[in-house]
């Protein structure tokens, strides 16, 4: 996985505002719900020039083609003043490689307090499975509900981890019906 420099050019003279800042903040989080970039990105303006530092699951999550309507959506509303460059950083050590198998026979969805790449896994090669390859289910038009979850899972499994309220956690990562394994099984 490779750390990506998403620059946002100024197409003229502006004062960098909450107002401006909103639909990039938008896009970017898009990009995150829809599986493009990972949680970690970073918005930084240096000298009145705007650009994240992103996490891309491969080299091909920003292509057009891998979208959704709310990506499209908040994009179009920054092209209105900015233009937008990609430049690859380098790799991300803390990452590894992501699944690259053209169809995979089945999936996992596995997740722990300390992942932060897409929690569905391939049942073939073990490798994380990009969000934005996967198809959207249930009327969904973006991957938020899988997000969600992971986040939610890797709250207690946070809590588990540091003994705090060993019941409900335990309960809540290993009972099939409970609460988060009903969510689990709701979004994937």
């Amino acid at each position: 996985m490779n750390v990506h420099r998403v620059s946002f050019v100024n197409k003229s003279k502006m004062i960098i505002d909450d107002e401006i800042l909103e639909p990039i903040w938008d896009y970017l989080g898009c990009l995150y719900k829809n599986g493009q970039i990972l949680q970690n990105y970073e918005l930084i303006n240096d000298s009145n020039e705007l650009f994240a530092y992103a996490t891309l699951p491969d080299d091909n999550a920003m292509n057009e083609a891998n979208n959704n309507i709310y990506v499209n959506k908040y994009k179009d509303k920054v092209l209105e003043n900015f233009k937008i460059e990609l430049q690859v950083i380098g790799k991300n050590m803390d990452y590894k490689i992501s699944c690259t198998c053209e169809e995979p026979s089945w999936y996992m969805l596995y997740t722990d307090y300390s992942l932060i790449e897409s929690p569905v896994v391939c049942g073939d090669c073990g490798k994380e499975v990009p969000l934005y390859k996967l198809p959207h289910i249930q009327g969904y038009k973006e991957h938020f509900g899988v997000v969600s979850w992971q986040e939610a899972y890797s709250s207690i499994d946070r809590l588990w981890v540091y003994c705090l309220s060993d019941r409900f956690t335990l309960r809540q990562m290993h009972d099939p019906d409970s609460q988060l394994s009903i969510d689990g099984k709701n979004y994937t």
